[in-house]
């Protein structure tokens, strides 16, 4: 009887220990997702990209993931002879279960009024860090109603425009179409009536309106006035008109038309003695001199213009020489004028 006891014990000792090393796991898991939420105005016509966790998704789909700690971001795009910025958001949690969902954020960068004549940098550089997004001058976005149109990430972006004197901070919200307009102003050129008889020397290049490092003559090929331009407005914009070496500038003020005149200058031929009597006309050349701030004469860009041509003139004072050769000798004639 004392021998079975003493089992018992054992036994009972035994089940006692297994009891309390087995441990029993029941594995769980799932996936959660990531949404990018197509915004309630239209995204057609925007250029950019999303990627989430370094691919490509669409606008409006939904991608399973484990849970972990993603990256939505944009990708940098060049479009037009321009490039939408490369942002990143907020490291994104993925959750067993859980969707996460971001609306797809839009950026239109757009003049008040599509331009005619110039353009300015617009530089656009994520913050703290991302890369640098750039609107060129020379970019057709300028001159189009809806600008340049983007995908983009919320937050805050740094902006430098070219013709403006300090760079500012643009907050992009998250979901909406985040717009910057830019202003305008105008420019016209008032020229006297054009003889097309006396037509502009083709030996130098004619005057032109220069607004943001773009020009255009100040008359068309028939001699009339260009329309009025639309030109970029900023702290350091102006408008000009070059004329043979010489120019006039203004600054700009938004929604104003700032206007240049110039003055038309027209050399007949040289009219010079005949040998058996009388007078003649003998095609020949003149040159132009303008009076400077100190009352000195200096030559023009441009000389040797051939008589019975007009151009030009900025309004000042001018020296005009005109020559020809006759039968008997260089003819020469000086006479000094002034605009108005």
């Amino acid at each position: 009887m004392v021998a079975c006891a003493a089992n018992s014990d054992v036994e009972e000792d035994s089940e006692s220990g297994e009891s309390d090393l087995k441990k029993k796991i029941k594995p769980t898991g799932g996936n959660g997702a990531f949404e990018l939420v197509k915004p309630t105005w239209s995204t057609t016509g925007a250029i950019g990209q999303y990627a989430f966790d370094n691919r490509d998704i669409a606008i409006a789909s939904r991608t399973e993931k484990v849970p972990g700690t993603y990256l939505l971001q944009t990708r940098s795009n060049g479009f037009d002879g321009n490039q939408t910025m490369g942002q990143t958001f907020d490291s994104i949690v993925i959750k067993a279960g859980a969707v996460v969902p971001r609306t797809v954020t839009g950026l239109r960068v757009r003049y008040d009024q599509p331009l005619t004549l110039g353009g300015s940098q617009y530089a656009m550089q994520p913050l703290p860090s991302g890369s640098l997004g750039y609107l060129a001058p020379t970019g057709s976005w300028a001159k189009r109603a809806e600008g340049a149109f983007m995908l983009v990430a919320p937050g805050k972006v740094k902006i430098t425009n070219a013709v403006d004197a300090a760079p500012t901070e643009l907050t992009l919200d998250e979901g909406k179409l985040n717009e910057v307009v830019l202003p305008t102003a105008k420019a016209s050129v008032q020229v006297d009536a054009y003889d097309a008889a006396y037509p502009t020397p083709t030996s130098c290049s004619a005057p032109v309106l220069v607004s943001g490092g773009q020009s255009t003559p100040v008359r068309d090929q028939a001699g009339n006035a260009i329309p009025t331009a639309v030109i970029p407005h900023g702290a350091r914009a102006t408008a000009a008109v070059q004329a043979y070496g010489m120019s006039k500038s203004i600054p700009t003020a938004a929604g104003q038309t700032h206007s240049f005149l110039l003055n038309r200058l027209e050399v007949d031929d040289v009219e010079v003695n005949a040998a058996g009597g009388g007078t003649q006309y003998v095609k020949g050349v003149f040159n132009v001199e303008y009076k400077d701030a100190g009352g000195v004469y200096r030559p023009l860009v441009c000389g040797n213009f051939a008589t019975h041509t007009g151009i030009d003139l900025l309004d000042g004072s001018y020296r005009v020489t005109s020559r020809a050769t006759s039968a008997s000798g260089v003819v020469t004639h000086v006479e000094e004028i002034s605009f108005p």
